[in-house]
């Protein structure tokens, strides 16, 4: 794997306890950083897949209940009934 280095500002403070806390968990900076990126990168994929799996399941239970028929514009109608609380009697 090819390597980079990329080069961080932060509060010399932080840095000082971040590179203790490091130590006394036996790792360096760079270490703790490359874990936390991969970390990051695994979370963000996993919410990415889940939110396209919610995605799919409510569009193939809309496509299973959708009502034969209807125009879009008579959906968006009922749609805007419901918003509103009409009744189509009125």
């Amino acid at each position: 794997m090819a390597m980079t280095t990329i080069s961080v500002s932060m509060d010399s403070e932080l840095k000082m306890e971040f590179e203790e806390m490091c130590s006394r968990s036996g790792m360096s900076i760079e270490t703790a950083f490359n874990d936390y990126v991969r970390t990051a990168l695994r979370e963000e994929k996993v919410k990415r897949e889940s939110a396209l799996k919610a995605f799919y399941e409510l569009r193939a239970e809309a496509q299973k209940n959708f009502p034969d028929g209807m125009t879009m514009e008579e959906i968006d109608e009922e749609i805007r009934k419901a918003r509103y609380g009409e009744d189509d009697e009125e």
